[in-house]
């Protein structure tokens, strides 16, 4: 059984209210005992990070909305990559977007997944057990490589 505790805290970036209840929802449904720190959008997000990382405190992975005002997720996403004490943490795209363009652009930049969201609440959780399932995996070969 896969210890999920290793994924916190989590942090997740979308200006959108509902998008975030319902992420929050689906992931303490999934994982009960994950700690997550949720932002309305990219600039707030780098604000904390910034002012936390010197205490150590850094999420274990960060989801990104795409389309957000004052910083969207490719503006933020870019941040995170130049920084060296951030660029390491995996950063999953969680967006409406279902762009080839948006995808591989992302992707190039550095994001570790691409995920567009899934409409109904069954089927997002079914989408972000997945996820982590892969990043705890993609996590666990890189120790051991």
């Amino acid at each position: 059984m896969i210890d999920y505790s290793f994924f916190s805290p989590l942090a997740y970036a979308d200006d959108d209210e509902d998008d975030r209840m319902f992420f929050s929802d689906a992931m303490n449904e999934i994982f009960p005992g994950i700690n997550m720190k949720l932002f309305h959008n990219g600039e707030v997000l780098v604000t904390y990070l910034l002012s936390t990382i010197t205490n150590g405190i850094v999420p274990k992975v960060i989801f990104l909305d795409l389309n957000m005002p004052i910083m969207n997720g490719f503006e933020c996403l870019s941040v995170l990559k130049k920084n060296t004490l951030l660029s390491k943490i995996p950063v999953v795209i969680y967006s409406t977007s279902s762009s080839e363009r948006d995808r591989s652009k992302i992707l190039e930049m550095g994001a570790t997944r691409f995920v567009t969201k899934e409409m109904s609440f069954k089927k997002m959780l079914l989408q972000l057990k997945a996820t982590m399932d892969d990043l705890y995996c993609n996590e666990l070969n890189s120790k051991l490589i």
